[in-house]
């Protein structure tokens, strides 16, 4: 009974191990292919993943649709400003999900081409937050829709 008992114990902890395996991994996704790397660097013009049997795929930015590190999603989305399209897209995090709408982070002080302007400050403190759906833009979130958009979502402030 003991040794039975000893067994289940090692099987289980060697099944959770090889599971969390399953999760650390980081994510890039092109529009061909899906690589899921034991580790992505991301450069100014490259990503470089090293895949499970040890090989490195270097990959172009502009070729990057999304990717998944350290269990956050960001997906390549366009950037807007005042309602209005630019011509710049940055890779946003996605916050979260509900029927066709996605609610994305947008950091402002992580771009190295952002210029500084006399905008207001955003009631995120440097982060800008989109609702996207269906791939096209509704909002940029607001002091006036911060909360509701965010409750809608889930997510409790």
């Amino acid at each position: 009974m003991k040794k039975f008992f000893l067994l289940t114990l090692i099987f289980l902890a060697a099944l959770s191990i090889s599971a969390r395996g399953l999760y650390d991994n980081d994510v890039v996704v092109t529009g061909k292919t899906i690589y899921y790397c034991t580790k992505v660097t991301f450069s100014m013009m490259h990503a470089r993943c090293i895949l499970h049997d040890g090989s490195v795929v270097k990959l172009n930015m502009h070729d990057i649709n999304a990717f998944q590190k350290n269990s956050c999603t960001y997906e390549k989305v366009p950037i807007y400003r005042n309602n209005k399209p630019t011509s710049q897209v940055y890779f946003m995090q996605l916050i979260s999900t509900r029927d066709d709408m996605k609610l994305y982070r947008y950091d402002r002080s992580d771009l190295y081409f952002e210029h500084p302007s006399k905008e207001k400050p955003s009631v995120c403190s440097g982060n800008v937050y989109y609702v996207f759906k269906n791939g096209k833009y509704v909002m940029e979130l607001c002091e006036n829709n911060f909360i509701t958009v965010m409750n809608f979502f889930g997510i409790n402030i």
